[in-house]
């Protein structure tokens, strides 16, 4: 009896045990199942996706190809019309070239330069050029408002913002400004007023406001040579009285250069260059503003309110007689 309860006791404990062993293998080969249909599809994922990558890949670089094909193109002939565009536009500017020449003959053929602000077309006063000479233009100021138009401007003061107090080369070549105070130069004078008849106005206002001109129906200066003589002043009409006549004939005469009939120096004494016979009558180039007063240093037009007074306005004006 005791034999059997033993052998049935061990019977009894295998039983479990083998049934969790054989469990325990089961599910492992179960697990080991599922591993391996897991590694498939992953490997089949894998592949799939490698797949799908070398798709995208060959479908992106086929992409780019035509991508950088359609780009080649378009620049090519963008290039094309650039180059095109360029010829046209060296075309276009020899054509202008052409043209802007032709312009320029038509008009040097066709302009013609007045000689003389008498043949100036506009009546508007102000700065033009005229030409004394073939290919010698000169800019004058032209006085195309008072007395009929037509006048060259050769001395005009009314600030004294330029000294006239000046030696024989500046007189003679002139100075200032045509946009204010300016001498136009005795060369000039001399180069117009010698080229055919000429008339000389003179324009005078003192300090209380009181104006008048002086009208001389010929007026002519000599050359250089001659000392820039007043060679020709005809008959004088006006309403300041005539102050310029007893210097017919006189020869021009500057602080450095002394051609009056005087001993001493005219010009010196009364402070600016003028025709002078024996320092009287008149000077229209002395100083602008003679404080404190010293006789006969001033602008004056002796004749005009028959004293020396300062003259606060003086303009000298030709005009060609035809």
């Amino acid at each position: 009896m005791t034999d059997q309860r033993w052998y049935d006791k061990r019977v009894t404990n295998e039983y479990p045990l083998q049934a969790i062993q054989r469990t325990s293998i089961r599910q492992e080969e179960l697990l080991q199942s599922k591993l391996v249909k897991l590694e498939q599809n992953i490997n089949v994922t894998d592949d799939t996706l490698k797949e799908a990558i070398r798709n995208t890949e060959f479908k992106l670089l086929s992409a780019l190809e035509v991508l950088r094909d359609d780009l080649i193109g378009k620049l090519d002939n963008l290039q094309k019309k650039q180059q095109a565009n360029h010829n046209e536009l060296v075309g276009d500017r020899q054509t202008c070239h052409d043209l802007q020449v032709e312009l320029i003959k038509n008009c040097t053929n066709q302009v013609t330069i007045p000689t003389s602000c008498k043949e100036v077309p506009t009546k508007v006063s102000g700065k033009y050029t005229i030409q004394l000479e073939p290919n010698r233009n000169i800019p004058v100021y032209c006085e195309q408002g008072v007395f009929e138009g037509g006048w060259i401007v050769f001395q005009y003061r009314f600030n004294g913002s330029v000294d006239f107090f000046r030696n024989w080369v500046e007189y003679r070549n002139g100075f200032g400004s045509l946009d204010g105070e300016f001498w136009l130069g005795l060369e000039f004078v001399h180069q117009v007023t010698s080229s055919g008849k000429h008339e000389l106005m003179v324009e005078l206002k003192d300090r209380q406001g009181n104006y008048g001109y002086a009208h001389y129906d010929e007026f002519e200066i000599g050359s250089e040579s001659e000392m820039y003589s007043l060679k020709k002043l005809g008959t004088y009409d006006g309403t300041a009285q005539d102050s310029l006549s007893t210097y017919k004939g006189m020869e021009f005469s500057t602080k450095d250069k002394d051609n009056d009939n005087s001993e001493i120096n005219c010009a010196t004494r009364h402070a600016g260059a003028w025709w002078y016979r024996s320092c009287t009558s008149s000077n229209l180039n002395g100083l602008y503003k003679n404080e404190p007063f010293v006789r006969s240093k001033g602008m004056f037009w002796y004749n005009f309110k028959n004293d020396e007074r300062d003259l606060a306005l003086t303009r000298m004006m030709i005009r060609e007689v035809k």
